[in-house]
């Protein structure tokens, strides 16, 4: 019915009886450090009452173990009751503190004098001892005392183990700061290590970083190129359906009669947005004037469409230079327009039945 009953629901979370202020347990209350040296504990210690904690003597009731609950008063049946006792701390005045610093002096003499201290109560316990048996009185609990050790006792017995003592003391000493001395070697061989690898860890990191821009760079670079290549393909899309539609145009027999328009000049006009574009930039479109005084404007690969369906025609080998396409670089748009220019009046003014239905289809124009 009821769960096992066991200490730890008692305080389940409270300290050790004696603990530190982190609850580290101690055997000994006088050992749990204060916050400095200038503050003492009070000798007296008094129960924690607190008002709708403890009753007024103290105490708390428990109530129910597993939840670990307690109350102030006994309302029901209760088996187990708790009480806290404190005591608090007090601040030491000048002259106590000064005190203290002259016993703690004290204490670090007698500590380092204790062996010459010894030694001395050695001579001193031999020296009563002779006056007493010299004197032919009474034996004592004091002067009988340093006698009683055998007849073959002799004070060069204590001296020659005082001196054993010492000296393997000072050999566990010398031994103590050999192992010191090695472990100092070890850690800095550590030391030299450590900052070994963390030298070889900068150099990989940096190597590491230098990969890493170069990998951007080429991929910078191949987005590039894969925008160029990408317009290039669009571009001859372009033009090969040109071309199909004006193949289309010659072999239907509209370009035979005579009527082709004269161009007068080409000039570049301001470079603005196409809505065919496919990487977003703008592209200059060259403007072209007729005698007639009309004007159209055509891209670069309009012109290169045209001629190629020149080339495919019987006035393919005797064709203007035309100038070529710059797929790297920067284009020079003024020569680029000079040598449009004289490529479209040479074709203008060749007369011939193709050139002249070409030239028709690329300026959307009927020829009569």
């Amino acid at each position: 019915m009821f769960s096992s009953f066991s200490s730890k629901f008692l305080y389940p979370a409270d300290r050790p009886m004696w603990s530190t202020v982190d609850g580290t347990p101690r055997d000994d209350p006088e050992l749990i450090p204060l916050t400095d040296s200038s503050w003492t504990w009070d000798d007296e210690w008094h129960v924690h009452i607190a008002e709708g904690v403890t009753d007024d003597e103290g105490w708390e009731y428990a109530f129910n173990f597993m939840l670990s609950t307690w109350m102030p008063e006994c309302k029901r049946k209760a088996h187990v009751r708790r009480q806290k006792w404190l005591r608090t701390r007090v601040k030491l005045s000048a002259s106590q503190l000064e005190e203290r610093k002259a016993m703690r002096a004290s204490a670090m003499k007698r500590r380092s004098h204790q062996i010459s201290g010894v030694a001395d109560a050695a001579k001193l316990q031999l020296g009563t001892g002779v006056l007493a048996a010299a004197a032919k009185a009474s034996a004592s609990s004091r002067t009988a005392a340093p006698l009683t050790r055998g007849a073959g006792y002799s004070v060069e017995d204590d001296l020659n183990a005082l001196s054993q003592m010492v000296g393997k003391a000072e050999v566990a000493k010398a031994e103590l700061a050999d192992l010191v001395a090695a472990q100092q070697e070890q850690i800095a061989a550590l030391e030299r290590r450590l900052d070994e690898e963390a030298a070889v860890a900068e150099a990989l990191q940096l190597e590491v970083k230098k990969r890493d821009k170069v990998i951007m760079q080429q991929t910078g670079a191949l987005l590039k190129l894969k925008k160029k290549v990408k317009k290039l393909e669009h571009e001859a899309k372009i033009a090969t359906k040109q071309n199909e539609e004006m193949l289309t145009v010659m072999a239907s027999g509209r370009g035979t009669s005579p009527g082709a328009p004269s161009v007068t000049s080409v000039t570049a006009a301001v470079p603005r947005a196409v809505n065919v574009v496919v990487d977003g930039k703008k592209h200059v479109e060259y403007v072209i004037e007729l005698s007639t005084g009309r004007t159209f404007q055509r891209r670069y690969s309009q012109f290169l469409a045209l001629h190629e369906s020149l080339r495919r025609t019987t006035i393919g080998s005797i064709l203007p230079p035309f100038p070529p396409k710059v797929v790297f670089g920067t284009v020079n748009v003024e020569q680029r327009r000079i040598d449009l220019d004289a490529y479209i009046r040479a074709v203008s003014s060749h007369g011939h039945p193709e050139a002249d239905a070409c030239l028709a289809f690329f300026l959307n124009i009927p020829v009569l």
